[in-house]
């Protein structure tokens, strides 16, 4: 191994938009369950009972191209996404970035389009 190896994401938007009518509804429907829950003597975070749909669950939005994610900036690597060292999502259960504690096992979730592992080799018999 030549070099420490990095995991590529790309990810997407959330949405509460979703390709089909049935689930757009049926997320409205959830959103508008939970609001009813969340009524005295219960107390929820005004994220889920306003206007935010997606805060709970959501569909497949648009790529993630130009705001940060994971305390991490985008880069171009055959596409928009962001990048770290492997290690650092495998071997520690938290990273602190930008004055906020990330767990690491929230790196990968359903707003992942595509995860890559690059790992770079050389062998010094054949030069790669």
């Amino acid at each position: 191994l030549m070099a420490t190896p990095i995991i590529f994401q790309k990810r997407v938007a959330p949405s509460d938009v979703c390709p089909f009518e049935y689930s757009t509804e049926w997320l409205s429907a959830q959103h508008e369950k939970v609001a009813e829950q969340c009524t005295a003597p219960l107390e929820c975070s005004s994220d889920l009972v306003q206007n935010n749909k997606t805060a709970i669950m959501s569909c497949r939005g648009d790529a993630v191209e130009r705001e940060n994610v994971f305390g991490l900036e985008p880069q171009e690597f055959g596409g928009i996404g962001f990048a770290d060292f492997l290690f650092s999502i495998t071997d520690t259960p938290f990273v602190f970035r930008d004055g906020q504690l990330f767990p690491t096992s929230t790196f990968i979730d359903s707003l992942t389009q595509s995860v890559k592992i690059i790992l770079v080799f050389f062998t010094p018999e054949y030069g790669l």
